[in-house]
């Protein structure tokens, strides 16, 4: 039985890039009801010798949606500056 590289990747981005959005969503709003500015939590680690929120959502990113078009263009390089997403291209 012959499995294909779609079957055995896309799902698992597509569900990354799902909860990402949950979170992000419900942080967003937790933001708004407490009047706290989402871009304070961006730029926050949780440890100095850590990079910000911002930084890994933009892996999240990277590693799924950069993943998925990887396949489908059959190139995958390394992520671009940390200001950059491809997602929000």
């Amino acid at each position: 039985m012959a499995t294909s590289l779609y079957d055995m990747s896309i799902p698992s981005y597509l569900q990354v890039l799902g909860a990402a959005r949950g979170f992000m969503r419900k942080g967003a709003e937790h933001c708004a009801e407490h009047g706290l500015d989402p871009g304070e939590l961006v730029e926050a680690s949780l440890r100095e010798d850590m990079l910000p929120f911002r930084f890994q959502v933009i892996s999240i990113c990277h590693h799924s949606l950069g993943a998925i078009r990887g396949i489908q263009e059959g190139v995958f390089t390394p992520p671009p500056p940390m200001t950059y997403c491809a997602c929000w291209a």
